[in-house]
């Protein structure tokens, strides 16, 4: 049976949301009190706070060799950290709604970030630029999920759509999920808009997996 294994007190008021780093010995959690918070779960220790939001945290991300971290949120801002440092490497002010969702590339370099403006966008980790270095303008209604694989950039919208960009060729083709996470070698969509099968679980394998 399904036991509870540890249970913090974030401190935060609401948690909007958490997140694991990629061997799952990590978690970040974003609160209604503007703050992102670095935590060891098995312990429920506190390794750090970051602060620099205006507003509530709504998405968080981590790298995934943990050198640094995002954050997202009501204040329109996404937050580029240091995780060592707890400094604000860099701060992207160029959404014109809030942040809730985002996903680092594979290698660190690429950060996506999707908002309620409808957009996405894509963020060159190695540049100091503060424009997106790509502004991905499909969906037709907020942008509930990105996840970054390889070459393949997937996003979720509620217009009930499940967007896959090819980085390489930027080309998309279009499904009917509503929100995304990579498991390992596989993508997770899960769909949840209001059409004829909703709650469906759809599993899509990772070519050469």
């Amino acid at each position: 049976p399904e036991q509870l294994q540890c249970r913090t007190v974030c401190g935060q008021g609401a948690v909007r949301c958490v997140r694991f780093n990629a061997d799952g010995n990590y978690c970040l959690t974003g609160g209604a009190d503007k703050s992102l918070k670095l935590w060891n779960p098995a312990k429920s220790l506190l390794l750090r706070s970051y602060l620099g939001h205006g507003q509530e945290v709504l998405a968080v991300a981590c790298a995934c060799d943990n050198a640094n971290l995002a954050s997202g949120g009501e204040d329109k801002m996404v937050a580029y950290w240091d995780t060592a440092s707890g400094t604000a490497v860099r701060k992207y002010r160029s959404h014109l709604a809030r942040v809730g969702a985002l996903d680092f590339s594979p290698d660190a370099t690429l950060l996506a970030s999707g908002s309620v403006d409808c957009t996405v966008r894509l963020w060159d980790l190695r540049s100091k630029a503060q424009a997106p270095v790509q502004l991905l303008t499909d969906a037709r209604d907020s942008v509930t999920a990105v996840a970054v694989h390889s070459w393949r950039i997937y996003t979720a919208s509620l217009d009930g759509r499940l967007r896959c960009y090819d980085a390489r060729k930027g080309a998309v083709a279009e499904g009917l999920w509503f929100e995304i996470c990579f498991v390992k070698k596989y993508i997770c969509a899960i769909w949840c808009t209001c059409r004829p099968h909703k709650d469906r679980c759809s599993f899509l394998r990772q070519s050469g997996s």
